[in-house]
């Protein structure tokens, strides 16, 4: 993917962020569909890690076959046909991509393959599988926990297959695999990609393994933050953007948010949660939605909301605002996404913008944080026709815009 430098502002085809399409791509020498929509990780083409996993299946009959991090679900696709008779799950955290899935899946008329919302592997912690393929996701808490599980859910004589990126760190978490199964090796390799495969060969993994790798994904923490003079308590787990913390930059969005008393508020891109509660506080009269396309942040947010004793917020899975639309809000804020060095990111941030503006009410406000170097400000304006500059320091920027009638 081209390189961008800081503070370019992207321009991107007119594609209707929420709109599901229909594209081709080849892969070894056949061309397959999928369906897709940006938002997904590398949402309109196949990635390096799919043909290698593809290429890495043992094409056994009868397999039971789980796929983690599926995305659009082209890998599940070239497997099922491939190999016809394999009974497919397919697994991801992110709703926009389950659903990408699930309609790829029924575009190739695969009614045996199981497509599911899960947070690493939680969702089939009780099953077995013959085969199981990760696509390396980022984060070292949940790629151990991967490893684990995939160890715990793997029948005897199975097989492991885990697939990245060398600068994403595959080497080392190929380590990791070595020692939680006793074995492993480098299946496939293609260009500074590569996939890992191991098979289990026993049934415990040695205690001092785990307690190395310090297992505990799943593990919620509560820790208090004080907000306005207010303590308020999180509720959060690994995997969750700055999960053991609150971030300096929704610490800048908290000090400087202006909410009425009866104000109808949606915090996008929730997270944990802590935006969306403190601002059903300040409007103890309105209602505060907290929405995420990640169920591990929904899960969070819902545990903070009952641990402060909210009963004006509700916390929902919504790939942007996309299950908000009916609702007219005063209020839409937002701590914008702040990798730049991944497109569809920026991209995914622009949207929130766009969004925001949909689901306003006439009068209603965006307040949004954003890294400084990040050039938001001519996307409000495209959107809002106005952009104001309530709170800049050296790392940091809060932008407000107000919807007028056109």
């Amino acid at each position: 993917m081209e390189k961008r430098s800081r503070g370019t502002r992207y321009h991107y085809p007119t594609i209707d962020y929420h709109q599901f399409q229909t594209l081709e791509t080849r892969v070894a020498d056949k061309v397959y569909k999928f369906v897709s929509k940006p938002g997904i990780a590398s949402w309109d083409t196949v990635d390096s890690d799919t043909p290698l996993l593809a290429d890495s299946v043992q094409l056994l009959p009868g397999q039971e076959i789980l796929c983690v991090g599926c995305g659009h679900c082209l890998l599940g696709a070239v497997i099922a046909d491939r190999l016809p008779d394999a009974k497919l799950w397919l697994l991801d955290s992110n709703v926009a991509a389950v659903r990408a899935a699930q309609r790829t899946m029924a575009l190739h008329g695969i009614s045996q393959a199981k497509v599911l919302l899960s947070d690493a592997l939680w969702e089939v912690r009780d099953r077995q599988f013959d085969q199981v393929l990760i696509d390396l996701p980022k984060g070292k808490a949940l790629v151990n926990q991967l490893i684990l599980d995939a160890f715990h859910l793997i029948s005897a004589g199975g097989h492991l297959y885990l697939a990245g990126g060398n600068r994403e760190g595959i080497k080392s978490y190929g380590r990791t695999v070595g020692r939680v199964f006793g074995n492993a090796k480098v299946a496939r390799l293609g260009g500074r990609h590569r996939v890992i495969s191991a098979v289990k060969q026993t049934d415990d993994i040695p205690s001092q393994i785990l307690n190395d790798l310090r297992p505990g994904y799943y593990d919620y923490i509560r820790f208090d933050v004080k907000v306005r003079d207010q303590t308020y308590s999180v509720v959060s787990k690994p995997g969750i953007f700055s999960w053991d913390r609150v971030d300096p930059g929704t610490r800048v969005l908290l000090d400087h948010l202006s909410v009425d008393e009866d104000d109808t508020i949606l915090d996008l891109g929730a997270g944990y949660g802590i935006v969306g509660v403190v601002a059903a506080t300040l409007a103890p009269r309105g209602h505060a939605y907290l929405v995420d396309a990640h169920i591990a942040a929904v899960s969070a947010s819902e545990r903070t909301i009952e641990a402060n004793g909210i009963g004006n917020a509700t916390a929902l899975l919504s790939d942007v605002a996309s299950e908000v639309r009916g609702i007219g809000f005063d209020v839409v804020v937002t701590n914008l996404p702040f990798h730049l060095g991944i497109e569809s990111e920026y991209q995914v941030g622009v949207q929130f913008i766009k969004d925001a503006y949909a689901v306003l009410k006439t009068g209603g406000r965006l307040c949004l944080v954003a890294n400084r170097f990040l050039k938001y400000e001519p996307h409000v304006i495209e959107e809002f026709g106005n952009c104001r500059t309530v709170y800049s320091d050296n790392r940091y920027k809060v932008l407000e815009a107000t919807k007028g009638s056109r």
